[in-house]
C-alpha cells in the first residue's frame, strides 16, 4: 500500500513539474543586452559643486562655541566614482559620476561631515529621460554625552528637467534665503537642517556657496565657523 502511495505522489509531482515547465516556456526570460548604448553624458556640474567652498585635502574647518572651545573638521577624503546612470531601459545609460568629500574631527570629539554629489534621472512625458544633480549633506557629532545628526538632500542643478516634473518630497525644502546671526556673525543664504530625531532644538546651519557654518548641540550650545586653516 505504501509503495502505491509513494508511486502515485511521485507521478503527480512529475506531472505538475512538466506542466509548469511547459507553461513557463510560453513566457521566455528576457535576454540580456548584447551591448549597452551610451546615450549621453551627465557629469556633476560646476553649479552643483559650487554648493560648497572648494577646499584642498588637509584643510581644516574650525568652529568655536561661546566659551572659546574649538572643534576642527579636517578634509580627509575626496573620492570620485564613475557610474552608468540608468535611463529607464536595460540597454541605455548616461555616463555620470558620484563625488564624495569627507571631513573628520579629532579626539575628544567624534564627528564626521560628508558632502556627496550624485546624478538622478526623471522620465518626462514617457518619452525621454533627463538627468539632474543631487547634493547630500550628512553631519554627525558626539561630544559631552550629546549626539547631533543633521543633514538633508537638495536639488543642486535641475539641468534640463522641466519645472514641476521632479517630486520635491524627496529633497529638503529650502530656498537658502535666510539671514542668521550666530555669536555676533552674520551669515546669508542659510538653511537650518534640523535633527529630526531630537526633541530639543538641534541641527546644522548650512550656507549655500560655503557649506556648514554652524551647528546647535542643544538650546544653549552653538558652535560657529571661526576660520579656515
Amino acid at each position: 500500500m505504501k509503495k502505491i502511495l509513494i508511486f502515485t505522489a511521485s507521478f503527480f509531482v512529475f506531472a505538475f513539474t512538466s506542466c509548469l515547465k511547459e507553461a513557463l516556456s510560453v513566457f521566455p526570460e528576457a535576454s540580456p543586452c548584447s551591448t549597452e548604448v551610451r546615450v549621453g553624458e551627465s557629469k556633476i556640474s560646476g553649479k552643483s559643486l559650487a554648493m560648497v567652498e572648494s577646499l584642498k585635502i588637509g584643510q581644516k574647518l574650525i568652529f568655536k562655541n561661546a566659551q572659546g572651545v574649538e572643534i576642527s573638521f579636517i578634509f580627509e577624503e575626496e573620492n570620485e566614482e564613475f557610474v552608468k546612470l540608468d535611463v529607464g531601459t536595460r540597454c541605455e545609460y548616461f555616463e555620470s559620476n558620484n563625488i564624495n568629500h569627507r571631513f573628520k574631527t579629532q579626539a575628544p570629539f567624534i564627528g564626521t561631515l560628508d558632502y556627496r554629489w550624485f546624478a538622478g534621472s526623471v522620465w518626462e512625458y514617457e518619452s525621454e529621460s533627463r538627468p539632474y544633480d543631487n547634493f547630500d549633506i550628512n553631519f554627525s557629532l558626539f561630544y559631552a554625552n550629546e549626539i547631533l545628526n543633521g543633514g538633508g538632500r537638495f536639488l543642486a542643478d535641475a539641468k534640463n528637467v522641466k519645472p514641476g516634473t521632479l517630486n520635491m518630497t524627496y529633497f529638503s525644502v529650502g530656498d537658502f534665503s535666510k539671514t542668521v546671526i550666530l555669536q555676533g556673525k552674520t551669515f546669508q543664504n542659510v538653511e537650518f537642517l534640523k535633527d529630526v530625531n531630537a526633541v530639543a532644538e538641534k541641527g546644522v546651519y548650512f550656507q549655500k556657496g560655503f557649506g556648514v557654518i554652524g551647528f546647535q548641540m542643544d538650546a544653549n550650545t552653538i558652535w560657529v565657523f571661526d576660520r579656515l586653516e
